[in-house]
């Protein structure tokens, strides 16, 4: 009987959709006690002949959020396709001021968050991807958001027109985001001054290019010695680094020009595999890049017959 009410919804229903739909709150609360429907958060029933899936409980958070709230920040960054990167967090942004908590939920309150800020993906409302990065800025680093605005612009899901219409229309003072997202874009507009894009966005196109798998973008290695090092991107299980020189930034004094040999032999003595390329090398050779990475991992692939030689 409530099939109708839950299919298209992955299985979920505000209180108010099934009141709609003919199902009275006290059928709603037999339905609950007699284990038929559950209760993920209060105001939202789920059928539990549907399977839990992430996609539901971040429905399911929307839908207790209330009208006009979608998928937002980090778990929008996912939802969108933002490569490399995941989120355990469920993050939903509502367009109203008041407080709302809701267990395992990061709720925002977003009073600026408007219709043309919400696009559906996957079937969830989620904050289109201009919006996402703006939100970004309040929860993550410049860096983050520069490398995800290339990633975006280089893959055509968004303009940098279509995110500075977004800045100006919700930029105020203390409003939480407005100056990473400056900030990321002036890079992002530096950046391409030299290139088609930064180099390091056009190693996440490259791997798409030519079919290699994606790296891991901004990993962060524990070496032997103790000290932490920040990697370019890299493949961790297979202990590459992908590492990207800025002329200008490598050689900007004998004291850093120093500490790179020392970052680079203290990576190669705990097992790292490390590729580096010049920026314009990145830019304009991306065919030389994708083949040193390809032989990189074919060379960490297992090998049977090696490995019997070996033990011979």
């Amino acid at each position: 009987m409530l099939s109708p009410i839950f299919a298209g919804q992955l299985g979920l229903a505000t209180v108010e959709q099934a009141e709609s739909a003919g199902v009275s709150r006290r059928q709603l609360s037999h339905l609950v006690s007699t284990r038929e429907l559950a209760t993920p958060h209060r105001g939202v029933v789920r059928h539990r002949a549907f399977p839990i899936t992430a996609a539901q409980q971040q429905l399911a958070a929307v839908l207790a959020a209330g009208p006009g709230s979608a998928v937002s920040h980090r778990s929008a960054a996912v939802a969108i396709g933002l490569r490399n990167v995941q989120s355990q967090v469920i993050e939903v942004s509502r367009p109203i001021s008041t407080i709302l908590r809701l267990e395992g939920v990061f709720v925002h309150r977003l009073p600026d968050l408007a219709d043309e800020d919400v696009t559906v993906c996957q079937g969830i409302p989620t904050t289109t991807p201009a919006r996402t990065l703006v939100d970004l800025g309040s929860v993550t680093s410049t860096r983050f958001v520069t490398s995800a605005i290339e990633q975006w612009t280089i893959g055509g899901l968004v303009t940098v027109a279509q995110i500075e219409e977004v800045v100006e229309r919700v930029a105020r003072r203390g409003r939480d985001g407005v100056g990473v997202i400056r900030a990321a874009l002036t890079e992002h507009v530096r950046g391409s001054e030299l290139a088609d894009s930064v180099p390091e966005g056009r190693i996440s196109a490259i791997c798409q290019r030519y079919r290699i798998p994606n790296p891991v973008l901004h990993h962060l290695v524990t070496v032997a010695s103790g000290t932490t090092y920040e990697l370019d991107w890299a493949y961790p299980a297979q202990r590459i680094a992908l590492e990207i020189d800025g002329f200008g930034v490598h050689l900007r004094s004998r004291q850093a020009f120093a500490d790179d040999r020392i970052r680079r032999n203290e990576l190669e003595l705990d097992g790292w595999k490390v590729l580096r390329w010049a920026a314009a090398t990145v830019s304009f050779r991306p065919d030389v890049v994708a083949r040193q990475i390809t032989q990189a991992l074919l060379a960490c692939a297992p090998d049977p017959a090696r490995d019997e030689r070996q033990r011979v």
